[in-house]
């Protein structure tokens, strides 16, 4: 029934697009995040210096109505009935001669969140401790040189949002207001460093060695390897990328598996008012256990209705196997507490004045098991306990930028 919504909405936002009239062009969301130094959204500072920054302000709604307001397994709307600061961001980038950087400084709920899942390592002596919340409210942090004339090759170091998928943290540079499942279960950053290679103005390929999932320091003794190719043409963009290395604690029961991890997106303006976007990605490791996976996929298609006016529809699917040895020891999950979850999602766009967004999006969410809180759940060690299977929920959100 899921798939079949999905499959329905999509059609329809193609076929509506047909009947529409010639309205002025109005560029949707970019689906390509700038690895450049100088964004060209940012205002110029000085010679070589710019800023950047956004803030997105949402009020959430949860049909299930959860006491205690946690709408569970979302990647940044996570509380229900409530106005939320998601983030604030100010950015500032430099490029002085081959030398370049960037600074971006954060808070709100999408900073606390997303650093979650970074590893806490004790501090001894005048070794601070290392956590979550002492980096969450840097969104990335890097330092790079141009290694020839042409600056078609470069290198960095530093922490860096992630290459995986087309979906990114800032909600304009999206197609809807809220993220699928593929992005709130797969890594947000990452810290190293890269090599770009600019081939051609469009296509360039990446190779980073970094820390791993979500750690801004290590939490093993490995090192994780990322490849990446990348097209952006004028109605076509499409990525891939390749990601390998040991992403368990040191220590774990599930030994020291190479997680494979392999990502690939498309981008296509069908028409003059017709965008449609795939996103497929998956991966493995051997355990001790044995073999456990991943597979989710996600489509999407934007449709400019009018001027100032868009709507947006995703669908979207991710599963997990665990793997299971002979004495019945099973591996812990590598992405989610369950073993698949999907959803559907509607988005309206009003762009009453440039750089200001208003977006309204309803969303349904189904999951295999019990994944969400409907109502008062049981709470255990001060968790509260998930006790429904499926999920409504709306919102209304306005971000602005300069």
């Amino acid at each position: 029934m899921c798939l079949k919504r999905i499959r329905l909405l999509l059609l329809g936002s193609v076929v509506l697009s047909v009947a529409l009239p010639a309205w002025a062009d109005v560029e949707p969301p970019p689906v390509v995040p700038t690895t450049d130094a100088v964004s060209a959204m940012m205002v110029g500072l000085s010679d070589g210096v710019t800023l950047a920054g956004y803030a997105e302000v949402h009020y959430g709604y949860d049909a299930n109505q959860p006491k205690g307001g946690q709408t569970l397994l979302r990647a940044f709307d996570q509380r229900a009935n409530s106005f939320m600061v998601d983030n604030a961001v100010l950015d500032v980038a430099w490029q002085k001669g081959p030398v370049q950087g960037r600074v971006a400084l954060q808070v709100g709920a999408t900073a606390a969140s997303y650093y979650r899942s970074e590893v806490s390592q004790p501090g001894t002596g005048i070794n601070a401790t290392s956590d979550g919340s002492l980096w969450q409210n840097i969104q990335q942090a890097w330092l790079g040189y141009k290694i020839n004339d042409a600056g078609t090759w470069s290198a960095q170091a530093g922490l860096f949002m992630s290459s995986i998928g087309p979906e990114v943290i800032a909600v304009k540079d999206n197609w809807n207001w809220s993220r699928s499942d593929l992005f709130a279960f797969l890594p947000a950053y990452h810290a190293g460093a890269k090599l770009n290679w600019q081939a051609t103005p469009t296509f360039s390929m990446m190779a980073m060695l970094c820390n791993g999932w979500n750690s801004a320091v290590d939490n093993n003794d490995g090192k994780s390897l990322q490849l990446q190719a990348q097209w952006t043409g004028e109605k076509l963009q499409a990525g891939l990328l390749y990601m390998g290395g040991n992403e368990r604690n040191t220590g774990a029961k599930e030994g020291t598996p190479w997680r494979h991890l392999g990502d690939a997106w498309l981008t296509w303006q069908v028409a003059d008012h017709v965008w449609l976007m795939g996103h497929v990605d998956g991966g493995a490791e051997l355990t001790n256990q044995g073999t456990a996976s991943w597979l989710g996929a996600a489509l999407y298609a934007k449709v400019q209705l009018a001027e100032k006016w868009f709507m947006a529809v995703r669908g979207d699917t991710l599963g997990e196997q665990r793997a299971t040895d002979a004495a019945g020891v099973m591996s812990d999950a590598m992405l989610m507490p369950v073993a698949r979850l999907s959803s559907a999602t509607l988005t309206f766009d009003w762009r009453p004045a440039n750089f200001l967004l208003v977006r309204a999006e309803g969303r349904g969410d189904w999951s295999d098991g019990k994944a969400f809180i409907a109502g008062t759940p049981d709470v255990v060690g001060g968790e509260p306990i998930a006790n429904s299977a499926s999920r409504f929920t709306a919102m209304l959100g306005v971000t602005a930028w300069f």
